[in-house]
């Protein structure tokens, strides 16, 4: 009900006409004039492109002027290398961010600073309490939604569907809407008052059940994604997208309609009793926004997404829109890391972060946590800390997440792969801020084992970026789809992908692009200095936390600065390392050994180069040949996986490896596991494997 009284049909089909309208302004003249003052500035005599259009941005190779973002000659002449293509452009709206200086602005200050024109960075970054730049913003607020966007907005038709959510959950004859509101109040502790104001509501949706091999329905909670135009609170506030939540298992979730912008739960509640607002609490969860408004009275939001990203247009919404942004996230690893990474999206010097009170019981995770247990939650938000240098800390920044951890050491374990489970139980996951080092024989499976990996990866929801610099993207796509959907299932094999008609195909395709992958286009030889600038990019803007590199020697190929390809390697190794430990990610790196003698296993002493890599390394997985293996093992294997005619002689040549955890460094467990190669789902199973166990149904 709330949500009708700021969205009408009538406004949204007369927004998506003016934003189509627009395109008459276009910002094809304003890219083109920036294209032109771009190639002045920076000269004739700059050797190579000066920018790169990748997709919607265009890279800039160097700082157009030596005081374009405040500093001394900008980057130009740092190590005598250039900026490395750190200035990005929006080719839609022409907004600019470099990702070296942290300099950002629109297009108007673009113009502005590119016209020779003195102005100071501080001025770029101040908030929307300074009327210039406010006035700036909004004048060019519509222009920043380009045609294609116009396309994605929900139609009138859609609105009105979504409407019906809410007012069903009011209904006093539907059994699934009891059941949701008594979900709602019983278990989450919201009352109805809370529940009306954020416009939740019921919808029901089909997911599918991997455990037994269909599909169910589920009993979803709804809640309605809003974007900021800025200007006129009540007119502006649009109603974009509508998350869906089982409440059966929060893992089941839906967005409809798909492929649209992203927007934030519950901006237009407070939006309309509070026009004014100047300070948001953002929180990780919507059941947490909800609580913090029922307990306290004060403006919550939440993220679309969890801890795992915070999309780049929603940063420009809650830097024009408040003066203060409270960080509220959930009390554990991925919520800390969250916390400090979205900080230095939005700005350090606009953010407080929110922690639970010392008094309280270390079991609480987040603020629906707090109100469930009867907790004060405007203590919390009052104790709220402004952030520190991030290279400083105390005991104080660590007491609660140290005693967590020891209380539940599990969930600390890192990212699991399922498909691996005798590995992940000595490894006990992939850690954030760490590198690996996988290596093998040529022709061994490692980039088959690095796929299986990072699918497993994204299967918990983890963005996941893939640079493959030996294999094309397109075999390796295929590869990784026979990975994750032509598995065994009760002793038979899905039908081949090869087989399967047009429409099934396209849906496993549909399912495939769900999952949070991205790529590289890079192929063959890459300098490792253009890769770490793209994974800066895929860190920062797409908040990529698990990044596949294959293979390391393919970037140390095309430097000129060191003449010792030792040395080169030991650069490239250093700046992962270090690229690692600032974006708290994981970095799975594939390295090449040296040649060694057929038929000798390799060693943590057989990477290639010098020892600076397995040093540098967290932990180092190595893809042998499997030494002779027991009757008895074979016959293990040959009965869970249907495969009778393996013997002995032919299991170590054709079917089994051994993955050797050579290094770890955070759990200490070293050891082998013995995988089978499964060459019709073009993945590895090990004894202990979910494939394995269901194959014996």
């Amino acid at each position: 009900a709330v949500i009708m009284m700021v969205i009408s049909g009538h406004n949204m089909v007369g927004l998506r006409r003016r934003l189509l309208e627009r395109r008459a302004y276009s910002a094809v003249g304003d890219l083109q004039y920036i294209k032109d003052r771009l190639d002045t500035l920076l000269g004739p005599s700059m050797r190579g492109p000066k920018w790169r259009e990748n997709g919607d941005y265009l890279s800039v190779r160097e700082c157009p002027l030596p005081d374009f973002c405040g500093k001394a000659d900008g980057y130009r002449t740092r190590n005598g290398e250039g900026n490395n293509y750190t200035l990005h452009i929006n080719r839609n709206h022409c907004g600019f961010n470099c990702f070296r200086c942290g300099i950002k602005g629109n297009e108007r200050q673009l113009r502005f600073k590119l016209s020779g024109a003195k102005i100071q960075q501080s001025s770029l970054l101040k908030s929307r309490s300074h009327k210039s730049f406010q006035d700036d913003q909004l004048m060019i607020q519509d222009d920043q939604v380009n045609e294609e966007a116009a396309v994605l907005l929900p139609t009138a038709q859609k609105v009105d569907e979504w409407a019906t959510y809410s007012r069903r959950l009011l209904e006093q004859n539907d059994k699934d809407a009891i059941a949701v509101m008594k979900y709602l109040q019983e278990e989450r502790g919201l009352n109805l008052n809370t529940i009306a104001f954020f416009g939740v509501g019921i919808k029901d949706e089909r997911f599918f059940d991997k455990e037994h091999n269909n599909f169910v329905i589920e009993n979803c909670v709804t809640f309605p994604w809003l974007v900021d135009y800025g200007q006129e609170p009540l007119s502006k506030n649009r109603l974009i997208r509508m998350k869906l939540r089982s409440i059966k298992n929060k893992k089941n979730m839906r967005l409809d309609a798909k492929g649209g912008p992203w927007g934030f739960f519950g901006l237009s509640a407070h939006k309309l009793i509070q026009p004014d607002v100047k300070f948001v609490i953002l929180t990780e969860g919507e059941y947490d926004a909800m609580a913090i408004y029922q307990a306290t009275g004060y403006p919550a939001i939440s993220l679309p997404n969890g801890a795992s990203s915070l999309h780049h247009s929603l940063v420009e919404q809650l830097n024009n829109a408040y003066e203060c942004i409270y960080l509220w996230f959930d009390n554990d690893e991925s919520g800390i890391a969250a916390t400090q990474k979205f900080a230095k999206k939005i700005g350090m010097n606009k953010c407080r972060f929110i922690r639970n009170c010392d008094h309280w019981p270390k079991s609480i995770k987040d603020a629906n946590d707090a109100l469930r247990h009867g907790l004060d939650l405007s203590l919390a938000i009052a104790q709220a800390e402004s952030p520190r240098h991030d290279k400083i800390v105390n005991f104080a920044e660590f007491r609660n997440i140290i005693f967590h951890e020891l209380r539940n050491p599990h969930a600390y374990g890192g990212t699991q792969c399922e498909s691996l489970p005798g590995l992940m139980k000595k490894l006990r996951g992939f850690r954030r801020g760490e590198l690996t080092l996988l290596t093998g024989h040529t022709g061994g499976g490692k980039t088959t084992l690095a796929s299986q990996i990072s699918i497993g990866i994204a299967d918990q929801g983890i963005n996941t970026l893939w640079g493959s610099f030996e294999v094309k993207i397109t075999k390796l796509i295929q590869k990784m789809i026979k990975q994750k959907f032509q598995q065994r299932f009760g002793g038979k094999y899905r039908p081949k992908l090869e087989d399967l008609d047009d429409s099934k195909l396209m849906a496993i395709f549909d399912q495939f692009d769900s999952l949070p992958f991205h790529f590289l286009t890079f192929h063959g030889a890459t300098n490792v200095e253009i890769v770490i600038e793209a994974m800066t990019f895929a860190s920062q803007v797409l908040d990529v936390d698990f990044f596949v590199l294959d293979n390391l020697q393919f970037m140390i190929s095309t430097t000129n600065k060191f003449s010792d390809k030792f040395a080169a390697q030991d650069e490239a190794v250093s700046l992962f390392r270090k690229f690692a430990t600032d974006s708290n990610c994981h970095i799975l790196l594939v390295v090449h050994p040296r040649k060694e003698i057929p038929g000798t296993p390799l060693t943590i002493h057989s990477v290639y180069g010098g020892a600076k890599a397995t040093q540098e390394a967290d932990n180092v997985l190595i893809l042998n040949n499997a030494p002779q293996i027991s009757t008895a093992v074979v016959q293990s294997y040959a009965q869970k996986n249907d495969v009778p005619q393996i013997t002995t002689t032919t299991a170590t040549t054709n079917k089994f490896k051994s993955l050797d955890l050579a290094k770890n460094r955070e759990a200490g467990e070293l050891g082998s596991t013995i995988l089978m190669f499964d060459a019709i789902s073009n993945s590895y199973i090990d004894n202990q494997s979910p494939a394995a166990e269901g194959s014996r149904n």
